[in-house]
């Protein structure tokens, strides 16, 4: 299954995508949780699937965030879909390109 086929299950309360995207979040959010301690972020911004699912998605990490991340790490972070949207790929191939372009940067020499 594909994850835009996926994402609009979910979204259409398909309780069996629901439990993937459930358990996606609370894997998420265990990796997030070690990313706290150690780099003590303002905020996390995700991109793709938080983007399309929202809450559904990122409820469950933060979740799992608030178990495992130390408290002063996790009430210091906000977690929040990007607000790109879904031009946030086509906003970091330009970012690419202009880096490669730019006199400091690498590949087009």
């Amino acid at each position: 299954m594909e994850a835009r086929e996926l994402t609009q299950l979910a979204q259409a309360s398909d309780a069996d995508a629901l439990a993937v995207v459930r358990e996606t979040g609370q894997w998420l959010g265990r990796g997030l949780a070690i990313l706290l301690d150690i780099l003590n972020p303002q905020i996390i911004i995700i991109g793709s699937m938080a983007v399309r699912l929202g809450d559904l998605l990122l409820e469950p990490a933060r979740e799992e965030m608030r178990k495992e991340a130390l408290p002063g790490t996790f009430a210091a972070c906000r977690v929040v879909p990007a607000a790109l949207g879904e031009r946030l790929g086509d906003v970091a191939s330009l970012c690419a390109a202009i880096q490669a372009w730019s006199p400091q940067g690498r590949g087009f020499s």
